[in-house]
């Protein structure tokens, strides 16, 4: 019988406090660059609200995850061995579907490894440019004296970012619910 991998109680609630930030911040992220009741927000100034706040809580999520990470020492879990980069070849095979076969992992298998740790820096740079383009003005001498960095650029890169950030949450929300739904009830505390 398979050891069952269950997340603690503090960790469910940290990734779904998490998960609903990021959804806030994609839709309301996408009202504030193309006006639409499309992105489930009536006017502007709900969404720029419902912006700030889900990004200070994805912020605080974020920050409680690594210290829990560390303090528990579970980021191990989250660290690339040869051993996923020999694997990558066959969960790749099962996810194009050249395979019927799901590999099994301990914990993470090395796709979800890779994109948890490259939410990790892009979160950051996310949070740092949210900023910069919140109090443009403050930070205007920043634009005035790089000759590489301006509002616009930095628009486009949060924008590019965000995009993404779309992408690997759209790909995660459809490998959960397609998958192993047994899975999710450990995300879930059944």
């Amino acid at each position: 019988m398979t050891k069952v991998h269950r997340h603690p109680r503090w960790a469910r609630i940290i990734h779904w406090l998490h998960t609903i930030s990021m959804l806030v911040l994609i839709f309301s992220g996408f009202y504030i660059t193309y006006a639409s009741r499309a992105f489930l927000f009536p006017n502007m100034r709900s969404a720029r609200l419902g912006h700030f706040i889900a990004a200070y809580i994805i912020t605080v999520t974020f920050i409680a995850r690594i210290y829990y990470n560390v303090a528990e020492r579970t980021y191990k879990n989250y660290l690339i061995a040869k051993a996923d980069l020999r694997e990558f070849p066959r969960l790749a095979k099962y996810y194009l579907f050249f395979s019927e076969e799901l590999p099994t992992y301990a914990i993470f298998n090395p796709g979800q490894k890779v994109m948890y740790l490259a939410w990790q820096p892009l979160l950051l740079v996310q949070a740092i440019s949210g900023w910069l383009l919140y109090d443009s003005i403050r930070f205007q001498p920043i634009w005035l004296s790089s000759g590489i960095l301006s509002l616009n650029t930095l628009r486009t890169f949060h924008y590019l970012v965000a995009i993404l950030f779309t992408i690997t949450t759209a790909v995660h929300l459809y490998l959960v619910l397609t998958e192993d739904l047994e899975k999710l009830k450990y995300m879930l505390g059944k």
